[in-house]
């Protein structure tokens, strides 16, 4: 049992997109909190770019980068469960 123990792993992974998802709800947030319609925050510009269609646009580039690794580590979690149950001991 000792050798085919791959629970450390799962758990690791599972710990890594816990933190993922709370800071890509984080990142939603402060999107949401600093678009127009809200304007509660406002974004630096070392971390936001304009838009070339709207030049007093900020669009937040790093908080949207954050939200889609977000979305690919949850797809590795997954996939490495589901290779784990077929896995036999």
């Amino acid at each position: 049992d000792a050798v085919s123990d791959r629970d450390y792993v799962a758990e690791t992974m599972f710990w890594a997109t816990a933190t993922m998802i709370h800071l890509s709800r984080w990142s939603e947030d402060l999107i949401i909190y600093s678009s127009g319609q809200f304007g509660m925050v406002k974004l630096s510009d070392a971390y936001s770019t304009g838009s070339s269609l709207m030049p007093q646009k900020k669009n937040p580039d790093a908080l949207e980068l954050l939200r889609g690794k977000s979305g690919r580590i949850l797809g590795t979690l997954t996939g490495f469960l589901a290779v784990m149950k077929g896995t036999p001991t």
